[in-house]
């Protein structure tokens, strides 16, 4: 099976020592994700390197421009296609982002993760949103020291 790269961009918004909160939209299409919350992003095209495809996804969803630190790499296998996701994050006032029908700030625990997201997101989101939370809870620690 092909491996399809595509690049994500998590918003970021309210980071405490307790948690944060990540925006996501509510994805719209014929498949499986349908009324999923998700993190804007897209395929990365022939030209691009992950970082500008992030940067042009954003722009595009979102009508954003964005500045995104990159994260990490996941792989993910769904029933129809497997995709090499690169993850980037971006600290945001929630205020620069769009809020309404099909948008969200949802709050996240750092000790709880994505466990309250359960069907609501896709699977590998758990793993991502689960990870970045580590990640970040060590860095406000190391930061507060």
């Amino acid at each position: 099976m092909k491996v399809t790269p595509v690049s994500i961009v998590i918003f970021i918004s309210d980071v405490t020592e307790k948690g944060l909160s990540l925006w996501m939209q509510k994805r719209r299409e014929n498949g499986h994700l349908d009324g999923l919350w998700e993190f804007p992003g897209g395929k990365i095209e022939a030209f691009e390197n992950p970082r500008a495809a992030a940067i042009r996804e954003v722009k595009e969803e979102v009508c954003f421009d964005c500045r995104p630190l990159y994260f990490n790499v996941f792989s993910h296998c769904y029933n129809d296609r497997q995709v090499r996701l690169n993850v980037f994050y971006s600290y945001q006032e929630k205020k620069d982002l769009p809020e309404g029908a099909g948008t969200k700030w949802f709050p996240i625990d750092f000790k709880n993760g994505a466990m309250g997201l359960k069907g609501q997101i896709p699977e590998i989101n758990h793993k991502i949103i689960d990870r970045l939370c580590a990640h970040l809870s060590k860095e406000f620690t190391c930061q507060s020291l």
